[in-house]
């Protein structure tokens, strides 16, 4: 009987790679392309604040993990959906590019 708790002929698995590089950030979600973050227009009726701390933190976690999540963008009106601290947090990283897909919501009557 063996006392190994992993057997010797356990393959390891595959490293994960990022999908892509911005700005040396890793970046691991899925997106479309990656655009400059002046390119990315906030909606200005976005109800939601990120207070300096928030951000602080969104800064730290894409610094060390990368960036897990896209920003969402209206192909309609150009404006973020979804994605405004990650955008704030991209530009006090001094970060040029980010990575968006864009957006498009089908109303049905």
């Amino acid at each position: 009987m063996s006392t190994d708790i992993i057997p010797a002929s356990a393959t390891r698995l595959a490293t994960p790679k990022p999908k892509a590089l911005a700005n040396g950030i890793e970046v691991w979600c899925a997106f479309d392309e990656l655009v400059p973050t002046g390119d990315i227009k906030p909606n200005p009726r976005n109800p939601y604040k990120h207070p300096e701390s928030q951000i602080a933190l969104l800064v730290k976690a894409i610094h060390y993990f990368g960036c897990r999540h896209t920003i969402l963008v209206s192909k309609r009106s150009g404006l973020i959906v979804a994605g405004h601290g990650r955008l704030l947090a991209a530009q006090s990283l001094g970060l040029s590019l980010v990575q968006y897909v864009p957006y498009c919501v089908l109303y049905t009557s």
